[in-house]
C-alpha cells in the first residue's frame, strides 16, 4: 500500500472541553431564537421548568451513552451500537430513521441561510429560492474541506460566539427601543392547553437534542468515559441561554412574538447585523452536521476507505457532501410545506431518537454482556422483551444464566 493510499491515522483529538464546543455548536442553534414564542404559549413559570428540568435528563442519558460506548467496543454511531446490541436486522432502520432525519433536519438549515441572505439584503428582495441557492453555492467548498469533528473545535468556539453576538444585537436594538406599555406577561399562559404545552416542550426537547451524534464525538476522543465532563462547559452556557432567551424575549415581545427573535428585530442596522451573524452561524452549524452525515455514508459506502487520504477518498466525500447538499436544496424547494412536515417529523422522532434509543441501547448492552440472575433486577423485564425480539439475544440466550420467573 502506498503512502498516498494509507488511511488519516486515528488519532484521538478531542479533549472533553472540545467535545463541550461541539456539543454547543450542534445544540444551541437557531432553535432558541424561537424561544420566547415558547414562552408565549406556556408562561414563565413552565417554560422555566422545562428548561431547567430536561438537563439533567440529558447529562443522565448521555452518561449511560458513555457507559454504552466503553462497555461495547467499535461503536461509533447510534446505527453501529444497534448493530452489534442488537443484531443486523435493526442496524438498518437505525440507520435510516437517524440519519434521513437528520439530514432532513440539516436540509432546513438550507432554508434558514436563505433567510438570513434575504435579511442582510432585505432591500433588494431577494426571492426565497434564489437566496437559498445562494446559499447552497456559499456552502459548496466549505462542506467539501471537512472530514472530521476534530478539525472543527475552535470554528465551534467561534460559533458560540456569534449565537451570543446575534442574540445581543437583537435585545440591545429591543431594549433601546423599550417595552411597549401594551406587552402582557403571566406566569401561567393564559388560555393554556395540552396542544400548547405539547408543541412548547416539543420545542424545548428538540433544544437538548444532540445524542444522535455523541457516539461520533466519542469516537474523536482521547478518552470517551470522560465525555461526561463536556456538561461542566457546555451546561451552564445553553441552560443560562436558553433562560435568558425565553425570559426577556418574553419580557419585550409579551404574547404575540414574531416566530424568530431576530425577526422581532425592526428593519435597519441592528436587523441586518443580526441577520448576518445568524447566517455565519447556520453555515457554521451545517458543516459540522454535514462532517457527521458524510462520513456516515462513506463508512456505509466504502468502510475500508472511509479515511483515506488517497485523492479517491476526498473526491468520495466531496460528492457525497455536494450530493446532500443538493438534496437540501431540491426538497426545501420542491415541497411547499416543508417546515411544517419536518415540524412534524420531529416532534415524532426527536424525543425517541435522542432519549429513548440511547437508554434501550444502554440496558441491552447491559443485560447481554451481565445477564440478570436476581429476581427484580432492572435488566430483567428489558432482557426479557430484547431476548422475545433480537436475533442476537435469541442465539445467546442459551448462554446466559437462567432467569427465577
Amino acid at each position: 500500500m502506498s503512502v498516498s493510499e494509507q488511511p488519516i491515522p486515528a488519532k484521538p483529538r478531542l479533549s472533553w472541553r472540545g467535545v463541550s464546543m461541539l456539543m454547543v455548536s450542534d445544540i444551541v442553534g437557531t432553535s432558541v431564537l424561537t424561544f420566547p414564542a415558547v414562552a408565549a404559549e406556556l408562561g414563565y413559570a413552565l417554560t422555566v421548568l422545562l428548561i431547567v428540568g430536561l438537563f439533567p435528563v440529558t447529562v443522565y442519558v448521555s452518561v449511560l451513552m458513555a457507559r454504552t460506548h466503553v462497555r461495547v467496543r467499535g461503536i461509533d454511531s447510534l446505527g453501529s451500537a444497534a448493530r452489534r446490541i442488537f443484531g443486523p436486522r435493526y442496524a438498518g432502520g437505525t440507520f435510516a430513521v437517524v440519519y434521513g432525519y437528520t439530514l432532513l433536519g440539516n436540509a432546513s438549515y438550507l432554508l434558514v441561510l436563505g433567510t438570513s441572505l434575504q435579511g442582510v439584503f432585505y432591500d433588494a428582495r431577494l426571492c426565497l429560492a434564489a437566496a437559498s441557492g445562494l446559499g447552497a453555492l456559499l456552502l459548496a467548498p466549505l462542506v467539501v474541506g471537512l472530514r472530521r469533528l476534530g478539525d472543527s473545535v475552535a470554528l465551534c468556539f467561534f460559533n458560540l460566539l456569534l449565537v451570543l453576538l446575534c442574540v445581543g444585537v437583537a435585545f440591545g436594538e429591543l431594549a433601546a427601543r423599550g417595552r411597549p406599555p401594551c406587552v402582557e406577561t403571566h406566569a401561567v399562559a393564559q388560555g393554556l392547553d395540552f396542544t400548547a404545552v405539547f408543541g412548547g416542550a416539543t420545542n424545548l426537547v428538540y433544544a437538548y437534542a444532540g445524542q444522535w451524534m455523541y457516539f461520533e464525538m466519542m469516537t474523536e476522543m482521547e478518552a470517551p468515559a470522560d465525555f461526561p465532563k463536556a456538561f461542566l462547559v457546555s451546561g451552564p452556557i445553553m441552560v443560562s441561554l436558553y433562560l435568558l432567551v425565553a425570559c426577556l424575549g418574553y419580557y419585550y415581545l409579551g404574547g404575540t412574538p414574531a416566530g424568530s427573535l431576530v425577526e422581532s428585530v425592526p428593519a435597519g442596522p441592528a436587523y441586518r447585523a443580526a441577520q448576518g451573524l445568524l447566517l455565519l452561524h447556520v453555515t457554521i452549524v451545517y458543516m459540522v452536521k454535514s462532517v457527521v452525515l458524510a462520513r456516515s455514508a462513506h463508512g456505509r459506502l466504502a468502510p475500508a476507505a472511509a479515511d483515506a487520504r488517497d485523492a479517491r477518498g476526498y473526491a468520495r466525500h466531496a460528492a457525497l457532501s455536494l450530493a446532500m447538499l443538493l438534496f437540501s436544496y431540491g426538497v426545501t424547494n420542491a415541497v411547499p410545506f416543508f417546515e411544517p412536515l419536518l415540524g412534524l417529523i420531529g416532534g415524532l422522532l426527536s424525543g425517541p431518537i435522542n432519549f429513548l434509543l440511547p437508554v434501550a441501547l444502554y440496558l441491552g448492552a447491559l443485560c447481554r454482556d451481565l445477564g440478570a440472575t436476581a429476581r427484580g433486577s432492572p435488566c430483567l423485564p428489558m432482557r426479557a422483551a430484547l431476548c422475545a425480539w433480537s436475533p442476537r439475544m435469541r442465539h445467546s440466550r442459551g448462554q446466559l444464566p437462567q432467569l427465577a420467573v
